[in-house]
């Protein structure tokens, strides 16, 4: 059921970023979604990224005012991940 709940956060996660924002950022590599849908964060490498350790931008996307904030160009790109039940993200 977790895994189910994943992949359909991520299917929305994605969606929401292609319809609303369709502005040009580098290849995803992990995505989170706060608990109340409000924000999707997530992290971005170059395809000429080091593939052992990705360093990239870290994106925070305002679903309800559909607005793009780079957080940091030099982020650990595995680091997108909200704290359940909170706004706030490692």
């Amino acid at each position: 059921m977790k895994s189910k709940l994943t992949i359909i956060s991520f299917i929305v996660a994605t969606t929401i970023l292609l319809v609303f924002f369709r502005q040009h950022t580098d290849p995803v590599i992990s995505l989170s979604v706060s608990t109340d849908g409000r924000y999707v964060i997530s992290a971005h490498v170059t395809e000429d990224a080091d593939r052992h350790k990705p360093i990239g931008q870290l994106v925070l996307w305002d679903i309800e005012k559909k607005e793009k904030t780079i957080l940091a160009r030099n982020a650990n790109a595995f680091s997108a991940f909200f704290i359940p039940d909170s706004h706030q993200f490692m």
